[in-house]
């Protein structure tokens, strides 16, 4: 009997000895397969960043609940060594107008404003301003959001919104000193309203009924337009009463602590912030650009941070809430997103800003937004099925000349396939 106890004791200690050294090999396995995961995407990055000729860029990766990699990669302004971080603020672009949806989705929440709100005649008992009706139908707060208004972006009034200086002080035209010209009148006001009244109401500078509006009644047809969101954004502060770059601040960004995001400049760290750039083609070099700003900087002028940008992908992968800290209801999140919000013209899948954006003839189908301005670009994308996400941040041009556009977008959008795959292992 005892030399029986004995064997079994031996065996149990044997096969404990045996499970632990399994489960150390498992965690030098994983940690191994970690370690390549996160070499593969460096260098993923730095490939594209070379290719690219971007000063600096910055990555995030998501997996459920969590951030898994987040990273800087280069420097904030050429000729200096100031090194991108995570936390570094970068120009958006258009990844902006997901801000403004989320915003819109909370005021809808407290019963301040409605997707089916006319717009025009909802400014014009708030505020006193009055725009031009080109139709006989209303536009409504959901046509914009859907990019379905009939209010489409006249390409050489749009450029004319980005300046650089004061708003309300002394300032002057970006694409005039880009394009060495006087296309811009630099005498016209720069502020939201001004430039939106100046674009849309008859008798104004910006204003053509041919040029500025689809010819087919709104809510009929899908063209994307910045000026469209840049009025939904206005919306909201005329609803509410409080501008959106506040409102988007009180509700959505301070409870994430995202603090390296603002739509306004004097609320960010000026020494944080990624410089864009733009290619010189008689130097053949990248050039840093001024800090500007925008007219309608609802739909592009938003700057956050890759670690910023990833907790707030998190809250809406999470229907609403991570961390604890909930920012929508299930509801608003459902009908703000394209596969679930009843928006959508024909074979476009759009919800409230928020895209369904195919990566490609083989690749997956994701949600999000990307963007594109002078001297940045940007992607923040995640896959549904997956539960994963990437956030890319960059200062440098995808509007060079002699670029293949097709190659670019096949190129960036192989390597947001890779990210996300990425992620999935980490």
């Amino acid at each position: 009997m005892f030399t029986n106890k004995r064997s079994i004791n031996n065996v149990l200690a044997h096969s404990i000895v045996f499970s632990f050294i399994l489960f150390i090999t498992a965690c030098q396995s994983s940690s191994n397969t970690r370690e390549k995961t996160i070499k593969d995407i460096r260098q993923s990055v730095k490939t594209t960043l070379k290719n690219d000729r971007a000063p600096g860029m910055a990555v995030a990766l998501v997996n459920k609940d969590k951030i898994v990699f987040s990273e800087g990669f280069g420097v904030t302004t050429i000729g200096t060594q100031q090194m991108v971080s995570a936390d570094t603020s970068f120009w958006l672009a258009s990844i902006s107008k997901t801000a403004i949806a989320v915003s819109i989705m909370h005021a809808r929440e407290k019963g301040l404003l409605s997707l089916d709100a006319d717009v025009y005649d909802l400014l014009e008992r708030q505020t006193g301003v009055s725009l031009s009706k080109p139709f006989k139908e209303p536009i409504l707060l959901k046509h914009l959001v859907s990019h379905t208004s009939s209010i489409i972006d006249n390409e050489d009034i749009y450029r004319c919104s980005f300046y650089v200086g004061e708003e309300n002080g002394q300032h002057y035209n970006l694409a005039n000193q880009l394009l060495g010209t006087k296309s811009c009148d630099e005498t016209l006001p720069v502020t939201l309203i001004g430039y939106l009244t100046a674009y849309l109401s008859e008798g104004q500078p910006y204003y053509s009924e041919q040029d500025n509006f689809l010819q087919k009644k709104p809510g009929t047809d899908f063209k994307y337009s910045n000026i469209a969101a840049a009025l939904a954004g206005y919306t909201l502060e005329a609803a509410t009463g409080v501008s959106l770059a506040e409102y988007a601040k009180t509700h959505i960004f301070d409870p994430l602590k995202m603090s390296n995001t603002s739509w306004q400049l004097r609320d960010l760290n000026q020494d944080n912030i990624a410089i864009p750039h733009r290619w010189d083609e008689d130097t053949q070099l990248m050039t840093p650009l001024p800090l500007y700003s925008l007219s309608t900087w609802p739909d592009g002028g938003l700057r956050s941070s890759a670690n910023d940008l990833a907790k707030y992908l998190l809250m809406v992968m999470n229907k609403g809430e991570i961390d604890n800290t909930r920012i929508l209801k299930i509801d608003s999140v459902r009908d703000m997103l394209p596969e679930t919000a009843d928006l959508a013209i024909d074979e476009f899948s759009i919800g409230v800003f928020w895209a369904k954006i195919h990566l490609g003839k083989n690749g997956r189908t994701v949600i999000g937004h990307d963007g594109s301005d002078p001297g940045a670009y940007t992607y923040m994308q995640y896959d549904p099925k997956k539960q994963v996400g990437v956030v890319l941040l960059a200062n440098g041009d995808d509007d060079m000349d002699g670029i293949d556009k097709d190659e670019w977008r096949i190129r960036h959008n192989t390597l947001i396939d890779k990210l996300l795959e990425y992620a999935e292992d980490l």
